[in-house]
C-alpha cells in the first residue's frame, strides 16, 4: 500500500506497477475520491491495472468496477449489496483473525491483513508478527496479501509463509522495489458470477494503496 504524499505523481506511479496489479483509492472526501478514480481510469486502464473505491458503506458509483471495505466498516455491508452491484473484485482489511472471519462471511475476493510488521504509518499499531500471521492464513479460506512494514527484503519471507501477495506504503518508493520483486505464484480462486477480474488482480499479487 502506497500512501498519497505530497507532490505524489500517481499516474507515473501506476505505470511503474506490473499488470494485474490494483489500486486502492481513499481519500476523506467522498468526491475527492471519484475525482482521483476519474483522473487516474484512463493510465490504469492502459496499464491493465484495477482501480478500487475505497467505500465505508454500500455503493455503486458510474464507472467503479471494485470496492476496498475497511474492517471498521464491515458491518455496513451485507453479502447481498456485493452480489446486486456485481463488482468485479471486491477487497477487505483486517487486523485480526475476528476481521478475517467476518471478510470471508462477507464473501470478498481478497483480505489485505495487517500490520504483519511494525509501520510508521501505524506507528500505535501492534504488529501481528510472521507467526500470527501465518497462524490465520492456515484458518482462512481466501487470497491474504500482506501489509503493514513490508520492505524489499520482507517480500521473499511473506511469499514463503503462504500469503497471496503484498500490500504497501511506503515499499513502492523504496528503490529497490522493481516490477519481479514481489514474485508470488499464480492462485486459483472461486468466483461470484459477474466478477471476472478477480483471477487477474490475484494473479500479480501486488496492491497499491492510495489514502490521505
Amino acid at each position: 500500500m502506497t500512501e498519497l504524499r505530497g507532490g505524489t505523481d500517481w499516474t507515473d506511479a501506476i505505470r511503474h506497477l506490473p499488470p494485474g496489479s490494483a489500486v486502492i483509492v481513499r481519500d476523506p472526501d467522498p468526491r475527492a475520491r471519484l475525482a482521483k478514480i476519474k483522473a487516474l481510469g484512463p493510465v490504469a486502464a492502459g496499464q491493465g491495472v484495477m482501480l478500487l473505491l475505497s467505500a465505508e458503506r454500500p455503493t455503486r458509483p458510474a464507472g467503479i468496477g471494485g470496492v476496498h471495505i475497511p474492517e471498521t466498516c464491515l458491518s455496513a455491508w451485507r453479502r447481498v449489496d456485493i452480489e446486486r452491484a456485481g463488482f468485479s473484485f471486491v477487497s477487505a482489511s483486517a487486523h485480526s483473525m475476528a476481521g478475517a472471519v467476518r471478510a470471508v462471511r462477507l464473501g470478498v475476493d481478497a483480505i489485505l491483513l495487517s500490520p504483519v510488521f511494525r509501520t510508521g504509518s501505524h506507528p500505535q499499531a501492534r504488529p501481528l508478527g510472521l507467526g500470527r500471521f501465518e497462524a490465520i492464513l492456515k484458518r482462512i479460506r481466501a487470497p491474504v496479501f500482506a501489509l503493514g512494514g513490508i520492505g524489499v527484503n520482507q517480500i521473499r519471507r511473506i511469499n514463503n509463509g503462504g500469503a497471496t501477495g503484498i500490500a504497501g506504503i511506503g515499499l513502492f518508493f523504496e528503490p529497490g522495489f522493481t516490477r519481479k520483486s514481489g514474485g508470488f505464484r499464480a492462485i486459483g480462486v472461486r468466483r461470484a458470477p459477474g466478477r471476472c477480474r478477480a483471477r487477474e488482480v490475484l494473479r500479480r499479487g501486488i496492491f497499491s494503496n492510495q489514502r490521505k
